[in-house]
């Protein structure tokens, strides 16, 4: 397969984990996706004893996602926050609610897949398997500017084995896939 050169961010999706079996729902689809910043993060810890050191290691190893949006994607949103949206009305009185209530709708895991075109006519997908969000959306509305949420998100080893595709077994953090044709996320 010839160098992978990603172009740029293409789509985004997030399945729900079912509560029961952690395997992944029905994805739902970010198509406007604008960024999404992914930071590796780790506690470290020495042991030491008698002025010398046993031991180094590191543990709670994690990525910290921030993801960009242009424009409101509701349903989108909904599921990282643990909120179904709402649709009441019809024609000009059609109107879709997100209502995100502290007490009641508390954030889910879910998987998270990223996808990137390339300059070869192929595609780069990060996947990860277990991913929750960290914060409520920050929505950036200025005057003359479309709307630009980002949400902060975790993501987490897998505590359950995933049957996929892709699988996942459990302490699996993430994978990237490198493909030689473009396939949408679907």
């Amino acid at each position: 397969m010839a160098l992978q050169l990603p172009r740029g961010l293409y789509r985004v999706d997030f399945a729900l984990l079912d509560v029961s079996t952690s395997q992944p729902g029905t994805p739902i689809l970010s198509t406007r996706p604008r960024r999404v910043a992914m930071t590796y993060q780790a506690d470290t810890f020495d042991i030491e004893g008698g002025d010398v050191q046993l031991e180094q290691g590191e543990n709670n190893e994690r990525y910290e996602l921030e993801f960009e949006t242009a424009g409101l994607e509701i349903a989108f949103m909904g599921a990282l926050i643990g909120s179904t949206p709402a649709t009441t009305g019809t024609g000009a009185t059609l109107v879709t609610r997100l209502t995100k209530n502290l007490n009641a709708n508390q954030r889910s895991y879910g998987r998270l897949r990223a996808q990137q075109r390339d300059k070869s006519g192929g595609h780069t997908t990060y996947i990860f398997p277990r991913v929750a969000a960290s914060s409520e959306p920050t929505i950036t509305a200025n005057q003359g500017e479309y709307a630009t949420p980002t949400m902060a998100l975790v993501a987490y080893a897998a505590t359950v084995a995933q049957t996929g595709p892709p699988v996942f077994a459990v302490g699996d953090l993430y994978t990237i896939e490198e493909a030689a044709t473009y396939a949408a996320l679907a």
